[in-house]
Parts: C-alpha cells; sequence; structure tokens
C-alpha cells in the first residue's frame, strides 16, 4: 500500500469473509450528496456491509466535505491528511485502491465500485439482491467475471436499453452501439453529442422512472462481447480477477484493463444485470448536459 493513503490497522483487520463492500473513488459533494441517502439506504437494509469512500478530491472545500463523513455509521474514510498531498496523476491512487483489495484480509469478499456521480441506485431488496446474488455465484467456471448494473447514462448499456429491452423510444433518440475511431464500446459521438443525447435520456429517465424500472425487471442479463471496452461505473465482482489485473497491468487506464485486457485474459464476459437500474449523471465530454439542473431533478425523486 502506498503511504499516501492513511489507513487505521483495525480496519485492514477486519474479518471482510462473506461482506460485500461498496467502494468509491470520491471527490464531489454535489453530485456524492446525491447519492448518500442511497447508501445509507443498502447499509440500513443489510443488503450491504460497508461502504468504503478514497478521498481524492481536488478541491479543498471538496476534500473536507469527504472527511466529513467518517462519522457515518459503516462508512470507512481513506485519505491523504492534507488535499495536497494528493497524486495529479489519479490512476495512481486507482491502483493503489486495487492493490488494497488484492490482500489476502478481502480474498472471501464481495465488491461493488461505485462512481461518485451515481445520482440514482434502485434499492428495493429485489432489484439489488438479485445483483449481489449474481455476483456472489461468480465461480472459476462462470462464463462472465464482472457485473454491472443497469446504468443510464452508460454508452453500451444504451445499447442494451433501447435495441434489446425496448426501455428507450426509438423515437425519443437513437443509441447505436458505441464505436469510435474503430474501437468498440468507445463512445459514438462524442458521448452523444457532447451532452444533448444525455440530457434527454435522463430527463426521460426521470419523468418514466416507475416504469422505467418495472420494465427492466422483465429481463436478466444482457452479454457483452468478449474484448469491448465498458464503463466501469457501477460493477460488481470477486477478487480473484483484481489478483491477474495487479499481476499484468502493464497500464494506467484502470476501465481498459479491467474490461479489455482482463476480458480476453480470462476469455469471459461482462454481463449487465438489468433488473437493477442506476443511473450516471455524467461524463467529462458531455458540456451540453446541465448537470446543476438535472442534479435538481434527482432530488426530487430521492
Amino acid at each position: 500500500m502506498q503511504d499516501y493513503i492513511l489507513i487505521d490497522q483495525k480496519i485492514i483487520e477486519n474479518n471482510y469473509e462473506d461482506k460485500t463492500i461498496l467502494f468509491i473513488f470520491a471527490g464531489r459533494e454535489d453530485r456524492m450528496s446525491l447519492l448518500l441517502p442511497y447508501l445509507k439506504s443498502l447499509i440500513t437494509q443489510n443488503l450491504i456491509d460497508y461502504v468504503h469512500i478514497w478521498n481524492f478530491a481536488r478541491t479543498e472545500e471538496d476534500f473536507i466535505w469527504i472527511q466529513s463523513l467518517k462519522k457515518e455509521n459503516k462508512f470507512v474514510l481513506f485519505s491523504t491528511s492534507n488535499q495536497t498531498d494528493l497524486p495529479k496523476n489519479p490512476y495512481q491512487s486507482y491502483k493503489a485502491v486495487y492493490k488494497f483489495y488484492s490482500m489476502s484480509n478481502f480474498k472471501d469478499s464481495y465488491f461493488i465500485k461505485c462512481d461518485d456521480d451515481i445520482v440514482y441506485i434502485d434499492t428495493s431488496k429485489d432489484s439489488f439482491n438479485s445483483f449481489l446474488n449474481k455476483i456472489k455465484t461468480i465461480t472459476e467456471k462462470s462464463s462472465y467475471y464482472l457485473v454491472s448494473a443497469n446504468v443510464i447514462n452508460n454508452g453500451v448499456c444504451a445499447y442494451a436499453q433501447q435495441n434489446k429491452c425496448n426501455l428507450i423510444p426509438n423515437h425519443l433518440v437513437r443509441f447505436p452501439f458505441p464505436n469510435e475511431n474503430n474501437k468498440l464500446g468507445h463512445a459514438i459521438e462524442k458521448y452523444w453529442k457532447h451532452g444533448k443525447k444525455s440530457q434527454i435520456l435522463h430527463e426521460y429517465f426521470i419523468a418514466n422512472k416507475q416504469e422505467f424500472i418495472s420494465d427492466s425487471k422483465k429481463y436478466r442479463e444482457a452479454n457483452l462481447q468478449q474484448g469491448i471496452r465498458f464503463s466501469i461505473n457501477f460493477i460488481g465482482f470477486k477478487q480473484n480477477f483484481l489478483l491477474k489485473f495487479m499481476l499484468n497491468n502493464s497500464s494506467l487506464d484502470d476501465e481498459h484493463y479491467l474490461t479489455v485486457e482482463i476480458s480476453k485474459l480470462l476469455k469471459k464476459n461482462i454481463i449487465i444485470w438489468m433488473p437493477l437500474v442506476v443511473s450516471h449523471l455524467s461524463y467529462q465530454s458531455q458540456t451540453a448536459q446541465n448537470d446543476v439542473g438535472l442534479l435538481k431533478l434527482y432530488k426530487t425523486i430521492i
């Protein structure tokens, strides 16, 4: 573990056998404040055991806010002592997190990696438990190694939502399979014309949330072709493939390596678990999207 992360020794010595850990690369109060009620609900319902928050904030204000979360029950904070001590390259921090979870303490744990701008999670027991069960039943013989939720504003998920499950009307806006610069899974049209399509998609979901969630539960998994790049906004997995990641990782891009290279190495798929719906606010390229307005809308459905 790199020394810029401060860890309480008692945390490392916890028994994580058969425990579910949701971890977040945290940094932005404006959107993560919407995520907190959903995390607390998952904790209260005993659907997850711990929330691990890794403080990678880029402003002093966000850093201080994230530090305040350590008082929350079942929330465990990992941080530098000061925001200015963070490495300039975020991938350096991310790799340290994966290295931490590769330790023997976590060999029988279940992991959910959650972006800090997940602004909606279906926390109903049936939906979330079905997602967890899909993670927990991963074995060496499974055809898949990684499970994603059914994510709003995710290129591959949007394609499946519209073209496989009829969850998004064709007349609303079209979502073909992402393919940019001949790289399958990359965002087409610079993440949908820099955020114009994602704005429409968010507004449609918020206005039709109950129907969208109900219809999503009619489907099971959507399988991805091996070696397809996939945005890891809300994914679940076991430790075993992390060990391969740490041994073979020659790239600092964790998303590429975890979804493209590991898929090819293991000869296994990623699956999208359609019954669990979550919403991801934005990518950096979606500058035309009105994040402030959407955050206000998402607050109305908490």
